[in-house]
């Protein structure tokens, strides 16, 4: 369930999740251009290209949200408009963002691969920070860190989310001085967070499709995929290894 969160200063009222998501965004864009060097990418092109699949992105996370509670969203259509009352599905945004990002990246004549690799730790950063201003709390449960939401307990849903992006971001960041494949870390972001999105789903109500949500089929299918992958290209590589003599 959601419950909107709001920072009070002063006379002036924020939506936490807005802010968030502002500050995740600037940081994440930061952290591409201090690593773009290395990279082999031009620090002014991926800055402008960033901020237009971030665009892209809020667009696509809107739309699939909006796709997922049409029957609301048809009994009061100016309602899509309002972003800031909540309603916006990370699958989306992301997969919006990331099509974006690819064809430009091509257009631009850069490696779209290595911008994918540079770009996969700051979004986990992006996606942690964005996770501390929102508004998602789960089942009810007895443990002593729920949160009451309506005099129910609750799990902090967004506080568990948030640790994840952290802890994939940390990962990501220390194995990208690791030498191997483009699209490595793309790839390992992929099975990182499709794991963490498949277990997050036990402490969440989400639309079920028998004992499975349907984030879980989605994620399930997203890790097996990026690990398979991840395993044949390791495959490849160690096949074109020329053995010392």
């Amino acid at each position: 369930m959601s419950v909107h969160r709001v920072l009070v200063l002063g006379p002036i009222r924020l939506n936490l999740l807005g802010l968030m998501i502002g500050i995740g965004v600037l940081t994440a864009v930061y952290y591409c251009r201090r690593h773009a060097d290395r990279a082999g990418l031009k620090k002014d092109l991926i800055t402008d290209l960033l901020f237009s699949s971030v665009f892209i992105g809020m667009l696509g996370a809107r739309a699939l949200y909006v796709l997922m509670e049409l029957p609301h969203y048809l009994s009061d259509p100016l309602s899509i408009l309002r972003v800031w009352e909540g309603g916006l599905s990370f699958f989306g945004g992301f997969s919006a963002g990331a099509i974006y990002a690819w064809f430009a990246s091509r257009r631009l004549h850069m490696n779209p691969l290595a911008l994918a690799d540079l770009t996969s730790p700051a979004v986990a950063l992006a996606y942690g920070i964005g996770r501390l201003g929102c508004d998602i709390y789960g089942r009810p449960t007895a443990l002593p860190w729920a949160v009451s939401v309506y005099g129910v307990p609750r799990h902090p849903v967004w506080f568990y989310s948030a640790v994840a992006g952290f802890a994939i971001f940390l990962l990501l960041h220390l194995w990208s001085a690791r030498p191997s494949f483009a699209g490595r870390q793309s790839l390992t972001f992929l099975a990182l967070y499709g794991g963490y999105r498949f277990i997050i789903e036990f402490f969440r109500e989400s639309a079920m499709l028998g004992p499975l949500s349907y984030s879980q089929i989605v994620s399930l299918f997203m890790t097996i995929v990026s690990m398979l992958f991840i395993k044949w290209f390791d495959r490849q590589e160690t096949k074109n290894v020329t053995p010392q003599q």
